[in-house]
């Protein structure tokens, strides 16, 4: 049986552009490459349509002239973004509120309760977590597929659920 997987919400934040772009190490010089990052992290910030959001993370990329395929540029554009959202007045709050219970996790811990807290991310991520429920819900209501009889419905629906 093949195993399914999802899409990631954006391509950008899939984790083998993820994972190649924490393998690049980049310096970012200083003035406009700084700037287009700091417009990537307000942009994360405001809940930007995806075209802007993509529009901003093309010209940052440009700008740290970021090595590697569209994906992986525009993922290594958002990840040196983060640090200017953090900075955001809009989530100062929620990261402050998130940071001394990491701290005081160790890896196992934090593998753990990572879902939990990945919650605290939603905002900075402009993640639409009322659209993935509704996704959920539908994917519950039509899962399993008409003549799949004999398959764990609930561990494969906990999966999916647990995927992103």
């Amino acid at each position: 049986m093949a195993e399914h997987t999802l899409e990631p919400l954006s391509p950008f934040t899939s984790a083998a552009a993820l994972e190649q772009a924490d393998a690049i190490e980049l310096e970012v010089p200083r003035g406009e490459p700084r700037q287009l990052l700091a417009a990537v992290a307000a942009a994360l910030a405001a809940r930007e349509l995806a075209d802007i959001l993509r529009e901003r993370l093309a010209a940052a990329a440009d700008a740290i002239e970021a090595p590697g395929d569209d994906e992986v540029r525009l993922a290594l554009a958002y990840r040196l973004s983060l640090p200017y959202l953090a900075r955001d007045a809009s989530i100062k709050e929620a990261l402050a509120d998130v940071e001394p219970l990491l701290d005081g996790m160790d890896e196992e811990e934090r593998v753990e309760r990572g879902p939990v807290l990945g919650r605290a991310a939603a905002p900075a991520l402009a993640v639409d977590l009322e659209l993935l429920k509704d996704e959920g819900y539908r994917f519950v209501a039509t899962f399993p597929p008409e003549g799949s009889e004999g398959i764990d419905v609930v561990g494969k629906a906990a999966a999916w659920l647990t995927i992103a």
